[in-house]
């Protein structure tokens, strides 16, 4: 090999660096081979990273890109490599090497000597899967059903007006025996792409393949996350904690008050105690900031039974029933409800994606009492849903009881709160 071509391979392998992978990249077995064994090189440095190249098929391929210096090296000027998939260059007593098979071998010559050694992936290990974008953009991930996998898989994931398109990489020496669906691009390659129509993407299972290396097959399935990921309409926060602030009036024929008031604000929103049977709870307390006429108090604690339903992936519904304790009064005259009824309502939740909720809560609290005329309350809230410690929650909630006293008049006492809450 002349000068000019070692220097073409050289600048081969530094070109692919912009597209490197996070993925861990594992350390490369290397050998001297003898007559009759292979011995390995000693005191190697080794520097490893993932890399994306695109082929001439516009199609993406995963590749593992190592540098091997070692003093064993240092006679030597030249390399040879035996699989043309992989590329090599050797300088300064570094072989640098795009591999693209478990093994690879290479010569390695002087003017005086001509050796040579083998490139190896590691034989065994935790099953390897270089994940380009797929399950972070497109929900998608590959799964090997092995728990030992000696070799490397790859997949990079993009939509079009199709439905999704994945890449699948692996190395040369590894053959694709069966797949559940037909490439439409890389037969006979070590690398396929498949175009998925918009109806496989709804399962959870959206393919299966089989690849054979040295006779034992490995399995590996390609599963969509979202299935995971949205199947439950409920995140895992179990205590909503925060603040708020209430806008609260007394009317009535004898009666004008109208007051607002910093607001503790908790809630639980299904505690689950067996099945879909669950518990759920909210107090709002009213801080008094003020105080003589027009000023209004106010407290209610709830506690409900709730049946959690699921309706698709994204949607649920939790009928609940139970018992509220209301209080709301004006400081100067004692003009007030104090109300303790049985409750009954409905929580749906609708979730935005794999972060967010749309939480719509309806209630009704006023049967069975010859006071209470009527009473509603409902409550909207964007749930930031829980991923490591806390969540967060932004609503609005308005109540409203309608009430006649023992004299004959009739009152309206009504809530308006706007709060903020952590989702622990």
């Amino acid at each position: 090999m002349n000068p000019h071509h070692l220097v073409r391979h050289c600048v081969l392998v530094i070109v692919f660096i912009a597209s490197g992978s996070d993925a861990a990249s594992p350390k490369l077995e290397f050998f001297q081979e003898r007559t009759s064994r292979k011995m390995p090189v000693a005191d190697v440095q080794q520097k490893s990273n993932w890399v994306w190249i695109t082929n001439a098929e516009k199609v993406k391929e995963v590749r593992l890109r190592s540098f091997l210096k070692s003093n064993t090296l240092s006679p030597y000027q030249r390399v040879e490599n035996t699989s043309p998939s992989s590329k090599t260059a050797l300088k300064n007593a570094t072989l640098a090497i795009l591999l693209s098979a478990v093994e690879t071998k290479v010569t390695l010559s002087s003017s005086a000597r001509s050796d040579q050694f083998l490139i190896r992936y590691p034989r065994k290990g935790e099953p390897l899967v270089i994940d380009e974008n797929c399950a972070k953009d497109f929900l998608v991930g590959l799964q090997a059903e092995e728990s030992e996998v000696p070799f490397y898989m790859g997949i990079s994931c993009a939509r079009d007006a199709k439905g999704l398109n994945i890449s699948l990489s692996y190395p040369s020496d590894v053959e694709l025996v069966d797949a559940s669906f037909s490439e439409a691009k890389g037969k006979g390659e070590s690398w396929k792409y498949y175009e998925l129509p918009p109806i496989q993407q709804t399962v959870s299972e959206l393919g299966r393949f089989i690849l054979s290396y040295r006779g034992k097959t490995f399995r590996y399935n390609l599963k969509s996350l979202k299935q995971i990921t949205e199947s439950t309409a409920e995140d895992t926060s179990v205590l909503y904690v925060g603040l708020g602030f209430s806008l609260l009036s007394i009317k009535g024929s004898d009666i004008n008050a109208s007051t607002g008031s910093p607001t503790v604000v908790l809630r639980v929103p299904h505690y689950k105690l067996t099945g879909n049977l669950g518990l759920s709870a909210s107090v709002d307390f009213a801080i008094p900031i003020s105080s003589g006429a027009g000023a209004v108090g106010f407290s209610q604690f709830g506690f409900f039974g709730s049946y959690l339903i699921s309706l698709g992936s994204r949607f649920s519904i939790a009928p609940k029933a139970g018992y509220v304790i209301s209080s709301q009064s004006e400081q100067a005259t004692a003009i007030g409800l104090s109300a303790s009824q049985p409750g009954f309502g409905m929580v749906m939740r609708y979730n935005l994606g794999t972060k967010y909720a749309l939480v719509l809560e309806g209630l009704s609290a006023g049967f069975g009492s010859p006071a209470i005329n009527s009473h509603y309350l409902f409550d909207l809230s964007l749930i930031r849903k829980k991923e490591s410690s806390f969540g967060w929650g932004l609503g609005a909630k308005m109540q409203s009881f309608s009430a006649t006293s023992g004299l004959g008049v009739q009152r309206t006492f009504s809530q308006m709160l706007f709060y903020a809450v952590l989702c622990i």
